[in-house]
């Protein structure tokens, strides 16, 4: 029965690799929404992203715990529902989540939310080597200034919650890429009602009122929203700002939050309108929030940020050094003209001499063929095969000191390409990065490389006279690993 289950694993691992899938990996504590906000925004989210990536992407969602019901109702979704098995010695199911399922053993992309999640996340990430995408939801700064009304407890929360927003700042620098939830980020909030009774109790109202201090966003008025029940909503919130861009979403917004009289007022305005007219409100506010907020677009925009985050995963600390054929000079035609190899001259350009009394005719140059790149692309794949051969007769001693110098740099040869002749390098330290990429800047990279691929053999074999390579690294690429080994460091791998 297990070697079933790894063939199918594995033959599922195939698949997906022909078919070019990510897979996209949510961390929750629950499918259900019995929390409130964090459940319901993770859920909603999985399943549109679902549907928005039907082809390109599979979406799974790892949770402490779920039961059949959640597990085929994200089944109907297209999402993968993975439940964490129990570590022994915790009871917190947060801690569950930090072993990466059996399931999915190599997600390309894991996505936290906030800092429970996101410390789960950074343990899969340390295990498996994946991208991490790390949402945030709440500003605990501001938050903690309303936790209680004594002075003391204001301090102790501020000082609270100053820490707590250092830890999440901590995760963003960790991660690969940063979400923020709406323009003022998303304050979670705890609900112990069960999803349908939530739902009959927004149905059942006549007036969602969200007086708060601040909030991060607001997602309980979004989900009012959603339900088609009028809504007020303090100025000092992330749902009010979203709303300012929303026809109509400015007759909800209570701008003078401390003001109890205005609060008071707006309330008793909205009570004395008939039913049908405040439904007649709600209905249009929600569909004029669909048409500025819709989740197919967010989910797009979140689809380009995985694609683009995957493909640095093949930079993790690799950079290409490409080279191109930056001058080539053909030999006489004439097949008593043999060409020899003189020194290297101070371009750094392999030379050819010719005997005196040789036929003077005019030998022809990249400057009278018409197409040089059949050449060229020629060059390069026999400069590929001469490398590959394990022992160059007529090269060794350039291709051991190249060897040495690589060594030397600690770097290794990981894959050789032809178009241009691409050699990709992999890094060990962000040391051996810089020292590399200061020997490309001052020319001694290229000069190795000359000095290594231009040989005898080369200049024989393809009647050549002059072989100038062009050795170029991407700035971007550099940049890239750069940031690869700071996150290393960050995670403390």
């Amino acid at each position: 029965m297990a070697c079933s289950s790894v063939s199918t694993a594995a033959s599922s691992e195939e698949e997906k690799k022909e078919q070019r899938l990510i897979d996209v990996m949510f961390l929750c504590d629950e499918w259900k929404s019995s929390k409130g906000g964090l459940s319901t925004f993770n859920r909603e989210f999985a399943i549109k992203l679902a549907e928005t990536t039907t082809g390109s992407m599979e979406i799974h969602c790892y949770v402490s715990k779920s039961d059949n019901r959640d597990r085929e109702d994200a089944k109907q979704h297209a999402v993968n529902l993975i439940t964490a098995e129990t570590v022994p010695g915790s009871l917190d199911p947060l801690d569950w989540l930090k072993v990466p399922p059996p399931e999915l053993q190599h997600p390309h992309v894991v996505i936290g939310h906030g800092r429970k999640l996101g410390t789960p996340a950074c343990h899969i990430v340390r295990a498996v080597k994946c991208k991490w995408i790390q949402f945030v939801h709440v500003f605990c700064e501001d938050v903690g200034k309303f936790k209680d009304t004594t002075a003391t407890a204001v301090t102790d929360r501020i000082e609270e919650n100053e820490v707590k927003r250092k830890m999440e700042i901590e995760l963003c620098k960790a991660a690969d890429a940063v979400v923020a939830v709406g323009c003022r980020l998303q304050q979670k909030y705890s609900r112990s009602l069960p999803k349908d009774e939530l739902k009959g109790m927004f149905h059942e109202s006549d007036l969602v009122a969200i007086p708060s201090c601040t909030e991060g966003f607001g997602l309980v008025a979004l989900e009012a929203i959603s339900s088609g029940v009028p809504v007020l909503v303090s100025g000092e919130s992330g749902v009010a700002e979203a709303l300012q861009e929303v026809e109509g979403g400015n007759s909800v917004i209570v701008e003078s939050d401390d003001d109890d009289v205005e609060w008071a007022r707006r309330i008793s305005e909205v009570s004395s309108q008939s039913p049908d007219e405040r439904d007649t409100k709600a209905r249009q506010l929600r569909e004029n929030y669909r048409k500025v907020y819709s989740w197919r677009k967010e989910c797009e925009t979140f689809k380009g940020l995985v694609e683009n985050v995957v493909k640095t995963a093949d930079a993790d600390g690799k950079s290409n050094v490409k080279v191109d054929v930056e001058h080539v000079k053909l030999a006489d035609h004439d097949s008593s003209s043999t060409p020899s190899v003189s020194t290297m001259e101070p371009a750094g350009c392999q030379k050819a001499s010719t005997p005196p009394g040789t036929n003077s005719r005019k030998r022809q140059s990249d400057t009278d063929l018409g197409d040089l790149q059949p050449l060229k692309e020629k060059i390069l794949c026999r400069i590929a095969m001469n490398y590959l051969d394990t022992t160059p007769p007529q090269s060794s001693e350039e291709h051991n000191k190249f060897m040495e110098y690589l060594k030397k740099m600690r770097v290794v040869i990981t894959g050789v390409s032809v178009g241009s002749l691409v050699i990709t390098v992999k890094c060990d330290s962000l040391k051996s990065l810089e020292e590399l990429w200061e020997d490309y800047s001052c020319s001694l990279l290229n000069k190795m490389v000359q000095d290594c691929f231009v040989t005898v053999k080369i200049l024989k074999e393809l009647n050549l006279t002059e072989l100038k390579l062009k050795t170029t690294m991407d700035t971007e690429e550099y940049n890239a690993c750069k940031v690869y080994f700071g996150k290393d460091a960050i995670r403390g791998q």
